[in-house]
């Protein structure tokens, strides 16, 4: 037995090659595979598991193709989607990105090939979703999660709902939606569409007028015509051509029939009997909406959902007013409630509070971004239904204090608090200083974040006299502001206690036998400085503002600051961080590495969420 267990290599076990495998990256992987053959066949899986398509590495794909379970395309064309229908046939998660380009049957062949796909995102160069790339989407039985979203912030996809909402009738085991960035558009019902391409010919084609040639199909009868001989160049033009290329000739233009039911007036009344996350943004849409699909009915069509995101950015009033509607009356057992660009105007303020009026027995965690004068209706949320909050987060949010004060006066197991105001806004005041009433989550409260929210010196007192009662806090969030006004804080707590420190000793030394030694010891214990919060573990810094010119200094954290930080919050233990600027100049993290190497700085991204919001 001993002489068996000398011959194995403890780095030659499986099973601690698949767990370390798991933490490396696509480099790593690479390096790992190069060292033997047992590794090679080991790695190999994790280094082909996700990986991105690219016309380099596609004769690759023929071999390892199999091994690809998450695949991650790129402007791609016709003839690219078949040849990753004929290599990768075990994918499950597929981002598929389509190229301006027209596309035969490339895409039909993929889903056939690919009906076991379980999550989609869907891109196209085209600005529009054509109907032909939505009906193969159908085929695909065990779709559970589909993203239509633009391929870029500055355009939007145009998407006819109507054929959108027929489709969504038969993916029956999806369950989870995300739209983002698409413009309703109405089409007919027949479109122009190029059928399959000619016979490929082979040609020698000049380097300039390769790309005009794939751009501007308009140019192949001259391209040919200057092959043959026909130019000034005569029987000698061969001499300036490259290598022989395959471009197809310009198909000829078919007229493209779908299938009826794709067309007909979606019934609200089908349901989505597994949908349970939904996510909308960004959609543009007239003033009424397509009266025979409107937006609304996907909510209608959705009575399971337990997470929902909205975005009413550029909405009318009244399509706010139906989405309002068909989300209580229908949206039940929401869970998570997110609520983006909600504007309370004289012609929404009813609806909206309404719609917080309803009682929902699940909701726990709800969300506002960018929402405008929705304090006092938030005051119309029932006592029972504000009691069971976990989460709370508003997210550039312009709200009053003392509406957020009587909110959280009625949460009482609210252990989730963040609230990022805009820079500079006019719903500063009052300050939280004049509100002394107790919350009714200081016993169970865990995370608080204020950004941009407590901007003097007597805000910050009041806050930090809060978390004083919160003996559950473990994290807090703030901007680099409100770290220098407390370090101006301590500074100034700094100088009082040594102004007082010298009459002590004085008095020390010169009292008699008889005095008191406690009221010495209760005088030196008046002149401590107060911490903060000794069980916050965790301090979460926004984004460092970025300047506009390269002379202006960017405002990081200097050593002096960083002690007064760890003065407040003896107990820290990580320091996470937002945005792509590191929060620490250079030599205050070299002091924070020599005098408290336990501390970690690292980015949101790197730890698991606190919450189910991002933070």
């Amino acid at each position: 037995m001993s002489s068996l267990t000398l011959r194995i290599n403890p780095i030659e076990i499986p099973e601690v090659l698949l767990i370390v495998g798991c933490h490396l990256s696509t480099l790593e992987l690479k390096h790992c595979m190069l060292v033997s053959k047992t590794w090679l066949h080991l790695f190999r899986t994790y280094f082909w598991h996700h990986h991105n398509y690219t016309r380099n590495v596609a004769p690759a794909f023929k071999t390892y193709g199999h091994l690809v379970r998450r695949l991650s395309t790129f402007n791609l064309y016709d003839g690219d989607l078949r040849q990753i229908a004929g290599a990768c046939q075990q994918v499950l998660r597929l981002e598929l990105e389509l190229s301006n380009f027209p596309i035969n049957e490339g895409l039909d062949i993929l889903f056939k090939s690919l009906s076991h796909i379980q999550e989609l995102q869907f891109r196209t160069f085209n600005h529009y979703f054509d109907p032909q790339y939505l009906v193969p989407i159908t085929t695909l039985r065990r779709l559970s999660s589909l993203s239509l979203i633009r391929t870029s912030v500055r355009y939007s996809v145009g998407c006819d709902f109507q054929a959108l909402f027929n489709m969504l009738d038969n993916c029956r085991a999806l369950r989870s939606l995300k739209l983002d960035g698409i413009i309703e558009m109405k089409e007919a019902k027949q479109y122009e569409h190029p059928s399959r391409a000619g016979a490929y010919t082979n040609v020698l084609l000049e380097r300039g007028f390769l790309n005009n040639a794939r751009r501007r199909p308009s140019f192949w009868s001259q391209l040919v015509q200057k092959f043959k001989g026909d130019g000034p160049e005569g029987s000698e033009s061969w001499r300036k051509f490259s290598v022989a290329e395959i471009i197809p000739p310009p198909p000829p233009v078919r007229v493209f029939e779908y299938a009826v039911d794709l067309f007909q007036k979606p019934d609200p009344t089908v349901y989505l009997e597994r949908l349970t996350k939904l996510s909308i943004r960004n959609i543009s849409i007239g003033s009424y909406g397509d009266e025979d699909a409107p937006l609304w009915y996907i909510f209608k069509k959705s009575p399971y959902l337990q997470e929902l995101h909205v975005d009413f950015g550029g909405y009318h009033h009244q399509l706010v007013q139906q989405c309002l509607e068909a989300i209580g009356e229908t949206c039940r057992v929401l869970v998570t409630l997110t609520l983006e660009r909600l504007y309370s105007t004289e012609d929404t303020r009813t609806h909206i509070q309404e719609f917080l009026h309803r009682p929902r027995k699940d909701l726990v965690n709800l969300k506002l971004m960018e929402c405008r004068d929705v304090g006092p209706v938030l005051e119309h949320i029932p006592r029972d239904v504000a009691a069971q909050f976990k989460n709370l987060s508003l997210e550039r949010t312009f709200i009053e204090h003392q509406h957020v004060h009587r909110l959280l006066m009625r949460c009482l197991s609210l252990e989730f608090f963040a609230w990022t105001a805009p820079k500079d806004s006019v719903y500063a005041q009052p300050r939280l200083d004049v509100l002394v009433e107790p919350w009714a989550c200081m016993e169970t409260l865990r995370h608080l974040e204020h950004v941009h929210v407590c901007t003097d010196q007597d805000s910050l007192n009041a806050l930090s006299n809060r978390m004083e009662q919160m003996p559950r806090l473990v994290s807090v969030g703030a901007c680099i502001e409100q770290a220098r006004i407390s370090f101006a804080k301590a500074q100034k707590d700094e100088c009082k206690q040594h102004s007082k420190e010298r009459p002590l000793q004085e008095c020390s030394c010169r009292r008699d036998a008889g005095d008191d030694a406690s009221k010495l010891v209760k005088e030196e214990d008046e002149i401590e400085i107060k911490v903060s919060s000794v069980s916050v573990q965790e301090l979460t810094l926004d984004a460092v503002p970025i300047p506009p010119s390269i002379f202006f200094p960017v405002a990081l954290l200097k050593p002096a600051e960083i002690e007064s930080i760890l003065k407040s919050y003896p107990n820290l233990r990580k320091i996470r961080y937002r945005g792509r600027t590191f929060p620490l100049f250079e030599n205050g993290y070299k002091w924070l590495q020599a005098e408290r190497p336990d501390i970690s700085v690292i980015h949101v991204s790197q730890l698991p969420r606190l919450s189910v919001f991002e933070v």
